[in-house]
């Protein structure tokens, strides 16, 4: 069963407009994450590249929302990517699976690892 505010699990067709809402999915378990609606742009791009304290490299996309995650551990502003804004790690609701990171404060989005998502235009 769906949790409440969850995305379906198949695409859907807008009953007014007819357009179709395309998920973004877990790569691992093809959860749906969120949709192309959803996407964003922060520092006015969708897609980031930043190294995090370690110099690891993460590509990700921003969005407005993902439905399909869940957040783990309490919201910080240590080493954050974008000033004024507190993260905390965004997982796939069904498997778990590490997706990326929810930003609050400044702004409000999610930043999505790009690897980790089947794209709905591939």
């Amino acid at each position: 069963m769906a949790q409440p505010g969850a995305l379906p699990e198949t695409d859907t067709a807008d009953g007014e407009t007819g357009a179709v809402d395309r998920f973004w999915r877990c790569r691992k378990c093809a959860h749906a994450i969120t949709t192309q609606a959803d996407r964003c742009e922060i520092d006015g791009r969708h897609v980031h590249l930043r190294l995090n304290p370690h110099a690891v490299a993460f590509l990700f996309g921003c969005f407005s929302s993902a439905r399909g995650i869940s957040c783990a551990g309490s919201p910080t502003a240590e080493a954050t990517w974008f000033a004024g804004c507190l993260w905390e790690y965004a997982l796939c609701a069904n498997c778990g699976t590490h997706l990326g990171w929810r930003f609050s404060g400044g702004a409000s989005f999610v930043a999505l690892l790009l690897e980790r998502l089947v794209d709905p235009d591939a």
